[in-house]
């Protein structure tokens, strides 16, 4: 064999182990050379729900058994959302500022005395509502504050949902945390109503085994809410009679 005949079987060698590297499986050998293509999946939330928080008047807790439990303080009738994601719970929206109620409560007899000495010396309010009007947006702001509260499934103490008052109970047994009703958004008419809570139910069930329904436990206090109707009008009578007495 020439030399010329070796170095045309060489090549044919190299050439058939070339092949042979880019069809078998495992080779590190690349069919495409270049830069990988790497696709990024994007991350989804397992269940989500936006439902408005009920607050007042406020639940039948102890037909619950959540006699005891505070409020999270969801702002009344407000958009909560529910969401599920990753192996954790979450519950967001708009919460009372309790640090500033608590100033205004303290000051509440100061602010009484400041205010009335101050109404009696303008005579003019045009130009004052004129002012206040582009404050009230700030002002409101101070009362009220986004809150998100995240907690893991076992942490939960009761997940439940009465298909009769349209309400999705949820408390915690961790702090912070306690218990919110939540009454979902819904479509007005009654078939896809139903449609749309059964559907809610069945996501709730897989993601949480205690999910249970309580039809007709969810309902308003309604004693609850004379109570504080009737104590509400005592110290508005209280409050006049002692500005009276002392003007």
């Amino acid at each position: 064999m020439t030399i010329t005949e070796k170095i045309i079987q060489a090549m044919e060698e190299a050439a058939r182990e070339s092949n042979t590297g880019k069809t078998q499986p495992g080779s590190r050998m690349r069919l495409y050379p270049g830069k990988r293509r790497v696709i990024k999946k994007r991350a989804t939330t397992e269940f989500e729900l936006v439902g408005y928080a009920v607050a007042w008047p406020p639940i039948k807790w102890d037909d619950l058994g959540l006699g005891l439990i505070r409020n999270m303080g969801f702002v009344h009738n407000r958009p909560v959302k529910l969401s599920f994601n990753k192996g954790e719970w979450s519950v967001s929206g708009p919460a009372a500022n309790s640090t500033v109620l608590w100033f205004i409560a303290a000051g509440g007899g100061g602010l009484v005395y400041f205010l009335r000495d101050l109404l009696a010396q303008i005579d003019n309010w045009g130009p004052i509502f004129q002012g206040l009007i582009p404050a009230l947006i700030p002002l409101l702001s101070l009362f009220f504050r986004k809150r998100t509260l995240k907690f893991k499934p076992y942490e939960i103490e009761m997940l439940a949902y009465d298909t009769e008052s349209h309400i999705l109970i949820l408390s915690t047994l961790t702090q912070p945390g306690g218990v919110v009703a939540l009454r979902p958004q819904l479509p007005q008419d009654e078939k896809r109503m139903r449609d749309e809570e059964k559907r809610i139910m069945q996501n709730l069930r897989k993601l949480h085994n205690g999910f249970f329904k309580i039809d007709g436990l969810a309902t308003p206090d309604m004693a609850a809410l004379k109570s504080w109707s009737l104590w509400t009008f005592v110290w508005l009578s209280i409050a006049y009679l002692y500005y009276r007495y002392y003007t």
